[in-house]
Order: structure tokens, then C-alpha cells, then sequence
């Protein structure tokens, strides 16, 4: 499965900073990168699909930063980063585990007997 991650190009800095952003209310982040980029004639490296950031997934944005710091040589403490992922993932996990038990006492209630004059 393609994970829909474009990079352009590995860039070859000196004293790199990272701007990035995401779509939200009014764009303001998107119009406030675009501008940074302008007045400091920064080059677009790369893309992620929309749809990652539909969803709170600091998972994602781990994985993002991590290649990216291999890419650019530097180092960044994705410590919060990574308790976040954890407790986002624990918290899905938790969901999907209850999703499943309605699911199946569902199921065991249309197993049932109900008795004459019942419809299913």
C-alpha cells in the first residue's frame, strides 16, 4: 500500500528550520507557511495526503519526523511525541475491543430464543 508521502527532492542544508503546515480554520497556517516560504525564498521538500491529518495521529507525525531528521542529520526529542502515539493508540485499541463486545451481545441476543409471536 502507497502512503501517499511525496518528497521532491533531499535537500542539502546548513542550519535547517522546518515549517510546516496544516490545513484548519481560515487556513491561517497554510497562508502563514506560504508567506515564510516567499520572504525566505524556502523550497517545498515534500507532501503528506489530506486525509492523514483528518484524525488526530501523532503516530503519523512521528514517523514523519523521524525520516525527516534522518534525511536532514538532526536530532529532535519525539519523546511527548511518542507518549502521545501511545495513549492515542491505547485509546483506539480500548474502542475497538468495545465496538467488538456490543458486536457480539448483538449477536447473542438474535441467537435467543424469543418465544412465539416474535419477529426477527
Amino acid at each position: 500500500m502507497k502512503s501517499g508521502v511525496k518528497l521532491y527532492r533531499k535537500p542539502r542544508l546548513k542550519d535547517p528550520y522546518l515549517i510546516a503546515a496544516w490545513p484548519g480554520m481560515g487556513n491561517v497556517a497554510l497562508k502563514t507557511a506560504r508567506y515564510l516560504q516567499e520572504k525566505t525564498n524556502a523550497q517545498e521538500m515534500g507532501e503528506i495526503p489530506y486525509y492523514t491529518i483528518q484524525v488526530e495521529n501523532p503516530r503519523s507525525s512521528q514517523v514523519v519526523l523521524e525520516k525527516l531528521t534522518e534525511m536532514l542529520g538532526i536530532h529532535i526529542d519525539l519523546t511527548e511525541l511518542e507518549r502521545q502515539a501511545e495513549n492515542n493508540e491505547k485509546g483506539i485499541t480500548k474502542y475497538i475491543h468495545k465496538i467488538k463486545e456490543q458486536l457480539r451481545e448483538e449477536q447473542e441476543f438474535e441467537k435467543e430464543d424469543k418465544g412465539p409471536g416474535y419477529l426477527h
